[in-house]
């Protein structure tokens, strides 16, 4: 939230939402490389990476799930709007910075 403080119910509710938002995104559509190796050369430290992949790509090659877990998890991206989960999450972001307290902390009151 920064350096913004929101201290309601209802701004509690719409931050669960936004981390449900922001849980689909970065599982299904934010790739991350993985560190491979890392060795030092000399004074250089060479760093070898993977190919990116998302989180979800990531459980489903590495074989872990049963056969409904891995067809559940793909159902779930099939249902997924990647610009549609963008709206919602800046719509939900837009809305949390409107409840946040703009009213000064005491600490702030008491020094002027």
């Amino acid at each position: 939230m920064g350096h913004d403080r929101s201290s309601s119910r209802a701004a509690f509710a719409v931050l669960q939402r936004l981390y449900g938002l922001l849980r689909l995104q970065l599982n299904f559509f934010r790739p991350v490389r993985k560190l491979v190796s890392k060795r030092r050369v000399g004074s250089r430290v060479v760093k070898r990476y993977d190919l990116p992949q998302t989180p979800s790509q990531r459980v489903l090659a590495a074989r872990l799930l049963s056969p409904h877990q891995r067809h559940a998890l793909a159902q779930q991206f099939h249902t997924l709007d990647p610009i549609a989960l963008a709206r919602d999450i800046q719509q939900t972001l837009d809305l949390l910075w409107k409840l946040a307290d703009t009213r000064p902390r005491l600490q702030e009151a008491a020094r002027g």
